[in-house]
């Protein structure tokens, strides 16, 4: 887990417990401006990074790929003994020059993913492309141009992303990367918010093959009322037949065989969820006005489109009406026997939706209890923003932040947990 604040890297054991500092100074401020970058390479907490964004595993070599974001650099962490290496680029160093290991620069990356064959994808934001590092440390530019922001498809540099040179002191929001099993990318695009300095952008969900060929899967528009796309805050795939769901600004879209349709007109949707051994789709609506709870819908996923199966009011279900006005729900999970498991971080709570969606309980945390308590449920949370289960029936709680208000960020996983 990259902490971007404190400039530190965490790893939680897979079995649970707390998690342990791998990389960082354990005892540095959070107080890293632009001025002031932390750069050095050495063992675990003696290390130092600075705004670490995007990380990936590297397996085959015992190492965590990092993309150290203030300091413009790719970093490496030993998995065995925590020594924190230095790739690619030169911290500090900023700028847009391909070559091997410190002889190359980058500008703000945010993302780093691998291939199957050991390369690096490095998302490098500031310069808006998408770079290529070999294992032997060899930089070029993948795709996309140094300098040349856009939106255009085409293949290697001839295709353009949005890019910003305005992340750390402008309204930024993080753009993404990810890798399929065939070794294609996929960009969340994401341009800079309105600012003194730039326009509003819209955003993009883009598709890199392994031959450098860029298309555009789904793009909003600058005009403020047309910002379909513009929001990305939660997706979900139906593992029966493949479909992608994604809340966009105006409702629920799906991807499906290439093409992305409007199937649910919920413009207050926030957190979605699908079970599709069952054919439902869930979502988590936001309340109206910052005095309303949120509320929840079920849609029927089994014809050519979604339809709408029942809803519990936030106003008028007993337990949705206890939580804080204005709580947002956060990233929903539907248990093995179809309930659905509610996180609202405002109010410190999981809730429960038997799977009949008639009935809401509390099954974890208290109700404006802030705090951390492990042991049996109900225990004690602060700010759950998400949950999940694995193949093994285990339950999983991510705890953090929430808006301006701190958690005790933590992983809970709890094995004894029957929805």
């Amino acid at each position: 887990m990259a902490d971007a604040v404190w400039g530190r890297v965490w790893r939680a054991p897979a079995a649970g417990g707390p998690a342990t500092l791998v990389a960082g100074d354990s005892g540095g401020s959070s107080s890293q401006y632009v001025g002031d970058p932390v750069h050095l390479d050495g063992p675990g907490a003696s290390a130092r990074l600075f705004k670490p964004a995007g990380l990936s595993c590297d397996q085959q070599r015992g190492r965590v790929v990092v993309a150290d974001q203030g300091n413009h650099a790719i970093r490496a962490i030993a998995t065995g003994t925590g020594v924190v290496t230095t790739l690619a680029g030169t911290p500090v160093a900023s700028g847009a020059v391909d070559g091997v290991g410190p002889a190359a620069r980058f500008r703000w990356p945010q993302q780093v993913v691998a291939d199957r064959a050991g390369n690096w994808f490095v998302l490098d934001v500031g310069n808006a492309v998408i770079r290529k590092v070999t294992p032997a440390g060899v930089v070029s530019v993948f795709a996309g141009a140094f300098g040349m922001p856009g939106t255009a498809d085409g293949t290697g540099g001839a295709a353009r992303f949005q890019g910003s040179e305005c992340v750390a002191n402008c309204s930024r929001r993080y753009s993404a990367l990810a890798i399929d099993a065939s070794d294609n990318l996929y960009v969340a695009d994401r341009g800079p918010n309105a600012s003194m300095q730039y326009a509003r952008s819209p955003d993009a969900i883009r598709k890199v093959t392994p031959a450098g060929v860029v298309t555009t899967l789904a793009s909003g528009s600058a005009v403020a009322s047309n910002m379909a796309y513009d929001q990305f805050d939660s997706i979900a795939v139906d593992g029966s037949n493949g479909d992608v769901y994604f809340n966009a600004k105006d409702g629920v879209r799906r991807l499906r065989g290439g093409a992305i349709t409007l199937v649910v007109n919920e413009a207050n949707s926030l957190s979605l969820a699908v079970d599709g051994a069952r054919q439902k789709l869930y979502l988590a609506l936001n309340g109206s006005t910052s005095s309303t709870a949120p509320s929840l819908a079920r849609y029927d996923l089994s014809g050519a489109t979604p339809v709408l199966e029942t809803r519990l009011p936030g106003a008028t279900t007993p337990v949705l009406r206890l939580a804080e006005a204005g709580s947002r729900a956060g990233q929903l999970a539907v248990a093995p026997n179809g309930a659905l498991l509610v996180p609202i971080a405002e109010s410190d709570v999981i809730l429960r939706v038997d799977p009949t969606f008639t009935r809401v309980d509390k099954v974890a945390g208290e109700f404006g209890a802030r705090g951390v308590e492990v042991g049996p449920l109900p225990a004690r949370l602060t700010a759950p923003t998400g949950v999940a289960f694995n193949a093994a029936g285990q339950f999983a709680v991510v705890m953090g932040r929430q808006g301006s208000r701190a958690g005790e960020a933590a992983l809970l996983v709890t094995s004894s947990f029957t929805p």
